[in-house]
């Protein structure tokens, strides 16, 4: 006589399903996250070295107005 080999309960399959969407949720959201950050850092660097050619413009125009006087 066999007896049924049953590796998991039906409750458990279901939260295991459940755990698997909740896990995919959570991944979604922390590449979410990463986005966000990595974006902020890309806009963070562009506005950086806006100014940084901006005064670097202006120095160097200060420089070319002490020179003519």
């Amino acid at each position: 006589m066999q007896i049924p080999v049953q590796t998991e309960p039906e409750e458990n399959q279901h939260h295991n399903e459940n755990k698997a969407e909740i896990s995919k949720e959570e991944e979604a959201s922390s590449e979410q996250i990463a986005y966000t950050r990595l974006k902020a850092d890309f806009d963070n660097l562009k506005k950086r070295q806006q100014r940084e050619i901006e005064n670097g413009v202006m120095r160097e125009l200060g420089d070319f107005f002490k020179s003519c006087y």
